[in-house]
């Protein structure tokens, strides 16, 4: 499952959207098997403003469910969250500390080692063994060595599947994103391509230039090994009300690697079947082990 970016509904304090997304989560996560929530970023509009972060952890806070959460989850930061008005991931890390998740069997660890910029987790799913690894882009990105580190834990979990988990990497064309905000081309080029376990990349920050619409997308790009990564963006900021509490999720039938995307709005209780919305990929499997 990932929240792809809710910084309109922090911004306009819309907790109605917001909150039902995860009250959907925590109500689904038995009979949908939900076993992993990643955010995609832009938690927030405005780093600067106590009073978004505050919408966004009480957000976030549902799946806390008091300190013991019914289902593994992380948190990434976007360009919003770190520098949209002067450099500073402080709120960032007030209000989603890495403290938050060092108790919790299934948190790896974070870099820096007093921050939460980035992150991994491990979850283990029916005989499959995954990294989630969540890193910040942008300015933040390149200052602080993330590369180094991102590919210390991908070597030191090489026999984990990993899911790859960032804000700005490719665009609604499927181009790789490159911008002052983003490092689409960095990161695949230094990171993800170089590993053999990277089965999937997914990121938010692109949306379309129609107001009405989401930014969606989805392709492949090839490994130094040969390997299939699947790459798949979702942002759906610009739709109407602040993003129509519209989400995605990922079923794997781990019998066949078939992994079916779906996009689901709790608050509007439909679903989006636009081909870019719904649709179809295969993924390595290793020891499918199905009660």
């Amino acid at each position: 499952m990932v929240i792809p970016d809710t910084q309109k509904y922090s911004q306009n304090g819309d907790s109605t959207r917001f909150n039902a997304m995860m009250n959907w989560i925590v109500a689904n996560q038995s009979s949908k098997s939900i076993m992993f929530v990643a955010g995609l970023g832009d938690i927030v509009e405005h780093n600067n403003n106590t009073g978004e972060f505050q919408v966004a952890q009480n957000a976030w806070n549902i799946l806390d469910n008091n300190g013991s959460p019914l289902v593994p989850y992380s948190v990434i930061a976007g360009n919003h969250d770190f520098y949209q008005n002067g450099t500073s991931d402080t709120n960032y890390n007030t209000y989603f500390p890495y403290t938050r998740f060092t108790g919790y069997y299934w948190y790896g660890g974070n870099y820096p080692s007093n921050s939460y910029d980035n992150s991994y987790q491990l979850i283990s799913v029916y005989g499959n063994d995954y990294l989630i690894l969540n890193i910040a882009t942008g300015p933040v990105y390149y200052n602080k060595g993330v590369e180094q580190w991102a590919n210390g834990i991908l070597n030191q979990y090489s026999s984990r599947q990993a899911i790859f988990i960032t804000h700005g990497y490719i665009d609604t064309t499927g181009a790789l994103n490159d911008s002052s905000d983003t490092s689409g081309i960095e990161v695949w080029n230094n990171i993800v391509k170089l590993h053999s376990n990277v089965i999937m990349v997914c990121c938010g920050h692109a949306y379309s230039d129609n107001t009405v619409a989401g930014g969606e997308y989805n392709n492949i790009q090839i490994g130094v090994s040969g390997n299939i990564v699947q790459q798949l963006l979702s942002d759906y900021q610009c739709t109407p009300n602040n993003g129509n509490g519209w989400l995605r999720y990922y079923t794997i039938t781990p019998s066949t690697g078939t992994v079916q995307a779906f996009t689901f709005s709790p608050t509007l209780n439909q679903y989006d079947t636009d081909p870019k919305s719904q649709f179809t990929f295969t993924i390595p499997i290793q020891n499918w082990d199905y009660p």
